[in-house]
């Protein structure tokens, strides 16, 4: 029964509570009709409905289902629309009209609840922390070399850390989160479910920490990665936190029992703790090779003191996830990558800026003469150009990547396979060159395109040049149209 006491019983109408029993399954259906019989003429069924129609029409406007009362409102009918609910929600209701607090559920903090229990509290874990283009391993106080990577982040952010009153071990801490947010006066809370995860991200307008955010894996409740925005002396300082394994001292190296990195001796002389990376900056651009994913410039290929790391942009979720699998057993490649909705939602310094112009388009009237209007037919134009040029960008960065570390490489089987790529690369800029040249024809006239071996700085010219021509130019651009028509058919070769 839902009463539990006898004097609470009297206090409430049976037959109210007989209804709202039966809306929960508990009563049979028999009784049905008498109660409606009942409620028909009641005269005091009308406050206790008044109260629970008022508390669930609360609950379906904080996300469950509303409550239709379409017919006359009688007792009978409000009755029934209330029995049209959640069960669960009509019980709500009924507590409350019978005088029973209820307290509606907090969604951030049930998900706390639930990464709380699931967090073991290891001691001793590293952590990957990454911001823009650096990155840094960050280990447990009692490591005797518990900083890799770029030292100065892992500085900044132990410092910001220490004025929050946190150290590295609060770094993915649902306690820690539900501790900080507990103290804010004022807060945002945003959750967004996807893929199997939820992200939880708090805001406060004021104090050192000015976001605190935690993927939580849904299957588990654990928490997987995190995303922190200090407020710093030098600004805001963003950065996320994985957790990661102790990194492995770079080739050559081993450890003294003082922790300290000291010189293998026995290695043969002449090898270089750079072939490592050469053949982990090898496995990197044939990935995004074999993907497709070297065609867009906004990945870059780097490296830091102990690992080469992929840093960009990626089109699609699906994409980064195959440069995961792809990249899996190679530990030396990081990923530094985020997808295009993520970069919308939190944007990061790009490693290649697409053209900026605010001018007419140097070519603007033999534009106007092929499309009198800015019509569909003008936007593909246009849009077809971008996408070539942007292209040839990347593949020529690429492609002269892949040759660079061909020449480096000791293995004749690795050598064979980056040249082979870079050979495919080169097929393709070259079949977008010619695409270009055709796009253009009615501009330049006849062109007999370059083979695919234009060099990256090339490509960046042939892109600042045809956006200048039909896109928008830059102001105190210094060509004049003519000159800027024969710097493209240069680049795209001479007739």
């Amino acid at each position: 029964m839902l009463l539990s006491s006898e004097s609470e019983k009297e206090a409430a109408h049976p037959e109210l509570e007989e209804l709202l029993l039966l809306q929960t399954g508990e009563l049979d259906r028999r009784r049905t009709s008498a109660i409606e019989q009942h409620l028909r003429g009641c005269s005091s069924c009308s406050a206790k409905l008044d109260a629970a129609e008022n508390l669930y029409g609360r609950i379906a406007r904080a996300g469950t289902r509303s409550i239709p009362v379409a017919e006359a409102p009688t007792n009978r009918n409000r009755a029934k629309a209330l029995g049209i609910g959640l069960a669960s929600g009509l019980v709500a209701c009924f507590l409350i009209a019978t005088g029973v607090e209820f307290t509606a559920p907090n969604p951030a903090e049930d998900l706390l609840d639930r990464a709380i229990a699931a967090d073991v509290g290891v001691r001793g874990r590293w952590f990957h922390i990454a911001r823009r283009y650096d990155a840094c391993e960050l280990g447990p106080p009692h490591e005797g070399n518990r900083v890799s990577g770029d030292r100065s982040l892992c500085a900044v952010v132990e410092a910001s850390l220490r004025e929050l009153g946190w150290g590295q071990q609060d770094l993915l801490s649902p306690r820690s989160l539900r501790s900080w947010r507990a103290s804010l006066a004022n807060k945002n809370d945003e959750l967004q479910r996807y893929d199997g995860i939820t992200d939880l991200t708090t805001t406060a307008p004021t104090g050192p920490l000015r976001l605190a955010s935690l993927r939580i894996r849904t299957s588990d409740s654990v928490a997987v990665s995190g995303a922190y925005t200090f407020e710093s002396e030098e600004g805001l300082l963003h950065f996320t936190v994985t957790e990661t394994n102790r990194p492995t001292p770079e080739p050559g190296l081993r450890r003294s029992h003082s922790g300290r990195p000291e010189r293998d001796l026995s290695r043969k002389q002449g090898a270089s703790p750079s072939n490592a990376l050469d053949r982990a900056e090898g496995r990197a651009r044939l990935a995004l090779h074999d993907l497709g994913l070297d065609a867009t410039p906004f990945f870059e290929v780097a490296r830091d003191d102990s690992a080469v790391v992929i840093r960009g942009i990626a089109p699609t979720a699906e994409s980064r996830q195959d440069l995961r699998e792809v990249l899996a057993d190679h530990p030396a490649v990081r990923l530094s990558v985020q997808t295009e909705a993520e970069q919308q939602r939190d944007p990061q310094e790009l490693p290649w800026r697409s053209f900026q112009g605010d001018g007419p388009p140097l070519a603007a009237e033999q534009l106007r003469a092929l499309y009198p209007a800015n019509t569909p037919e003008r936007q593909e134009f246009q849009n077809t150009l971008d996408r070539l040029t942007r292209e040839i960008v990347a593949l020529s960065r690429n492609r002269q990547g892949l040759l660079d570390l061909a020449n480096r490489q000791n293995s004749a089987a690795d050598t064979a396979e980056l040249e082979r790529a870079a050979s495919d690369t080169e097929t393709r800029i070259a079949a977008r060159t010619r695409a270009i040249a055709a796009a253009l024809r009615p501009l330049l006239g006849e062109l007999v395109p370059t083979s695919g071996s234009i060099s990256p700085e090339a490509a960046q010219r042939l892109y600042t040049l045809v956006h200048d021509l039909v896109f928008l130019s830059r102001t105190g651009a210094s060509l004049s149209l003519e000159e800027s028509l024969l710097q493209v058919r240069t680049l795209l070769g001479p007739a």
